[in-house]
């Protein structure tokens, strides 16, 4: 089925990976790209910087991947902090624009939003649950970059209260094909090409990171977009919409339709996180259902 969509970013390691497979699939999707620095094999887009760029695009889309950011590794994050802070700009300009002209939104966040004192010496394995932009007490994250992603995240949350459904995913250290040698699996890859002796890696050689292969990134990604998997928030946003038609519907039967969905999930809202959670119902079909007696009859 051809979507329209949006790919911020698209000259870069992540947009260009999920260019090229909409363009690969050869679904008629009509897609439209932008990069402030587009490589000279790149795909064709348009190169402009992601603020003007917006200002003079009025076209309504079915998902907006927004991937434009400042990139530069490790070094340049630790080295040149305000570098990073152009996220807060773009990241702002983007879902402003968005929730009025997107119907999703896809967000990449970072392994960096959850706080340093999770990723020292004595650190955990990192879950989704760590972090919430809900959770109004927040650890520390890692660094300016860190805290933007947090800031991203934060804006795809208080999105959602103008009817923007964003996804937000945080991919843990990927690596592939065209990936700058800034990031850690291409430079150390190299150095081994190149049988350096010693090998030199970055940090003490103790840390455990969880990589992911960016196909991998992209397949996860879109599946989820076409399960169309719900989220806690889905839940709020359900409710408000039936705010906003209670009283309001032009529609006889407007008001009747929101009283099973609010009641629903004013008295088994538990039960509805339950089942997002489990990503289907996490009950025992027999141990909540009356099953008739032998023999008993209609």
């Amino acid at each position: 089925m051809s979507s329209t969509i949006l790919i911020t970013g698209a000259a870069g390691f992540l947009g260009s990976w999920f260019a090229s497979r909409f363009i690969n699939e050869n679904a008629g999707h009509d897609l439209w790209m932008v990069d402030i620095a587009p490589k000279p094999n790149s795909l064709p887009m348009d190169a402009q910087d992601l603020g003007l760029w917006l200002e003079d695009f009025d076209v309504d889309v079915d998902y907006a991947f927004h991937f434009a950011a400042p990139v530069g590794g490790r070094q340049r994050i630790e080295g040149d902090p305000l570098y990073n802070a152009d996220s807060l700009r773009l990241d702002s300009l983007f879902f402003r624009w968005a929730v009025k002209h997107a119907r999703v939104a896809i967000y990449p966040s970072s392994s960096a939003v959850y706080g340093t004192q999770l990723q020292g010496e004595n650190a955990l394995s990192l879950t989704e649950g760590m972090f919430s932009p809900e959770n109004p007490t927040w650890l520390r994250p890692d660094e300016m970059y860190g805290f933007t992603k947090l800031a991203g995240e934060m804006l795809a949350w208080k999105s959602a209260a103008y009817g923007l459904n964003t996804l937000c995913i945080r991919p843990f250290s990927g690596y592939g094909e065209g990936q700058s040698f800034d990031y850690p699996v291409p430079s150390i890859a190299r150095r081994a090409l190149h049988q350096e002796s010693p090998l030199t890696v970055w940090g003490p050689g103790t840390q455990k990171r969880d990589f992911i292969h960016v196909a991998d990134i992209v397949d996860l990604t879109l599946a989820r977009l076409e399960k169309g998997q719900g989220s806690a928030e889905d839940l709020d946003l359900l409710v408000d919409q039936c705010d906003n038609i209670l009283g309001r519907s032009f529609c006889a039967l407007g008001d009747g339709a929101t009283s099973p969905i609010t009641s629903s999930i004013q008295y088994f809202r538990e039960e509805y996180l339950a089942h997002l959670e489990h990503g289907g119902c996490p009950f025992d079909p027999e141990a909540s259902t009356v099953f008739a007696t032998e023999g008993a009859k209609a």
